[in-house]
């Protein structure tokens, strides 16, 4: 139908363009029912285009030009009578005028050709033609496909594009990682350089002291020979010196507590040598390092006999040659300087070696909590403590400091194996039961103050996880309603009330029981299930940067679960 016909515009015109369709339907003996629609949108430009009639007509027309050529007469006056502009149509004088002409143009063997020649040409003309049409059907399917694969590429364009664009902030904040850690790196080569320093000065202390010791000893070689040549004097005044001979008894009395303490604190270091040889490479460094202390310390203690041995020969002379030799009152107070520079560096390697049994002490204490690490080649033994609260099933656990946290499961069933020894929940009343499910238990290792105590979280069947020493729980579902949550929740305090903060954005797929896990500064969220009724389980992971508070949507997993174990 023309344009014009909707207007109700009719005349000569009208006429022309209805001409215009019986020679068409007169050349191809088929009528032109099939036609494209009105409208089509261009792939290159993604806008809607209006077609002309002869494009609606194009699967009669490209038959026709085939079997009589583009240029012939017929074709040009169907094209010019099928135009949508009905100025550029022509009149009936000048279609007559044309058939006249195209009459007139046909060559005699045409003219003189019978019906059944007439009607096999037109035939072979037409099957021609549904060759052409099926085959330009089928190029316009291939069409339609190859403009479906590009917007695909399109698509996966754009998805890359985006994944380009996380690379690269992931790529600027590992840079400026890297950059912390030079200067960290430079940190740390500065204070090598000065504990290298400091090595050097206490290394010329030691060679000071070891000169000081080679001059003491051989003063006393002189005092030794003195003292042999007074020693007629002492007999002499042996009656006279009891007084002395008891505060010299009490000064080795105090010396001989001070050697028994050092060796009992020897044999202890020995023993707790013994114990941590039994451990692992983790302890191997520090053992060495009390190796070495304890060598320096064996040589001190050696020093420091021969010296006090020294220190009671040089009391003994000068007690017997006060009145008679100034020079041994001036030796005896340089010996009594030595004596106290001894007895003060005894006292600082006590405390040294106090502080090592302190080191030992704790060492030991992470041993016996840790026998799994630190002591792998003795059998694994289960030690019960105190009883729980509740008995969780399909819960999880998180460890900060000394503390465990257990949670997020089901926790009102009566006795689950492998949950502990104590009662559980079992209450009738629904409020209670919800309550039980929205418990997490908290014991204490450290044997301060209560060991377990109940926190009450948001949600239930909620994941929990460890970020910089505090407790994050995510997901879950609403107690009453049974929403399934997408929050992140913190756990605070403040004078002594629990608190449970919000400051992450929510995560981008809600989740019922799913799991969590965190590393650093991350936080990931694995697997759950959309609904409580778990019918569709998730293999999603999405990960939270807790510093800069983004989520980022991490390859998902192999088969969607719920709850699965996750470990680093």
């Amino acid at each position: 139908m023309p344009p014009e016909a909707s207007t109700d515009h009719y005349g000569p015109p009208l006429d022309m363009f209805s001409f215009g369709h019986l020679c068409l339907f007169t050349a191809t003996q088929v009528f032109p029912g099939d036609l494209l629609p009105s409208t089509y949108t261009d792939p290159r430009k993604n806008k809607v285009k209006a077609r002309t009639e002869l494009e609606r007509r194009e699967s009669y027309m490209s038959p026709l030009e085939a079997t009589l050529g583009k240029t012939h007469g017929l074709v040009s006056l169907v094209k010019r009578c099928l135009e949508n502009d009905p100025r550029r149509r022509p009149t009936t004088s000048q279609a007559l005028d044309r058939m006249r002409d195209m009459m007139a143009r046909l060559r005699p063997p045409f003219l003189h050709m019978n019906r059944f020649q007439l009607e096999k040409t037109l035939t072979d003309k037409s099957a021609e033609a549904e060759a052409q049409a099926r085959e330009i059907a089928d190029n316009r399917r291939r069409l339609q496909h190859l403009n479906q694969g590009i917007e695909e590429l399109r698509s996966k364009k754009a998805e890359l594009e985006k994944e380009v664009e996380v690379t690269a902030r992931k790529k600027a904040e590992l840079q400026a990682v890297t950059e912390l850690k030079a200067v960290e790196m430079k940190d740390l080569k500065k204070n090598f350089e000065q504990l290298k320093l400091e090595k050097s000065g206490m290394e010329e202390a030691c060679q000071g002291m070891d000169e000081v010791v080679k001059i003491k000893e051989e003063n006393s070689k002189a005092t030794r020979q003195l003292l042999e040549a007074k020693s007629q004097q002492l007999l002499q005044l042996e009656s006279a010196l009891g007084d002395k001979y008891r505060e010299l008894a009490s000064v080795r009395e105090r010396c001989t507590s001070l050697l028994t303490q050092n060796q009992k604190l020897m044999v202890t270091e020995q023993e707790q040598k013994r114990q941590l040889s039994e451990q692992k490479s983790a302890l191997a460094e520090k053992t060495q390092h009390l190796e070495e202390k304890d060598h320096q310390l064996s040589s001190l203690q050696g020093k420091c006999s021969s010296l006090e041995t020294q220190v009671y020969a040089s009391q003994t002379q000068l007690l017997v040659t006060q009145s008679e030799n100034q020079t041994l009152k001036t030796q005896e107070r340089v010996n009594a300087d030595i004596l106290s520079l001894k007895e003060a560096e005894i006292a600082a390697i006590t405390k040294e070696m106090k502080g090592k049994n302190k080191l030992l002490q704790s060492n030991m204490k992470v041993a016996e909590l840790l026998p799994g690490v630190l002591k792998c080649n003795l059998p694994l033994k289960w030690k019960t403590t105190t009883e729980m609260l509740m008995g969780p099933m399909i819960a999880q656990a998180v460890v900060i400091g000394e503390k465990v946290y257990i949670g997020g499961g089901n926790m009102s069933v009566k006795k689950v194996r492998g949950s502990g020894e104590g009662m559980v929940g079992g209450s009738t009343d629904r409020e209670e039961k919800v309550r039980a499910h929205c418990s997490i238990l908290e014991y204490s290792m450290t044997g301060e103050g209560p060991q377990w105590r109940t926190i009450v979280a948001p949600t239930v069947f909620f994941a929990m996880a460890a970020v910089d020493n505090q407790l994050i729980v995510a997901g879950g579902a609403d107690p009453d309603t049974k929403s399934v949550s997408d929050q992140v929740s913190i756990l605070g305090s403040d004078d002594n009330t629990i608190i449970w903060a919000q400051p992450f954005p929510a995560m981008p797929t809600a989740r019922y029981a799913p799991s969590a896990i965190g590393y650093k500064r991350w936080l990931a969220v694995v697997r759950g299930s959309v609904t409580p009724d778990h019918e569709n389980p998730l293999d999603v992971v999405e990960e939270l940067d807790t510093s800069s508070k983004q989520w980022y949507k991490a390859s998902p997993l192999p088969s969607p679960t719920i709850r699965p174990s996750l470990a680093i």
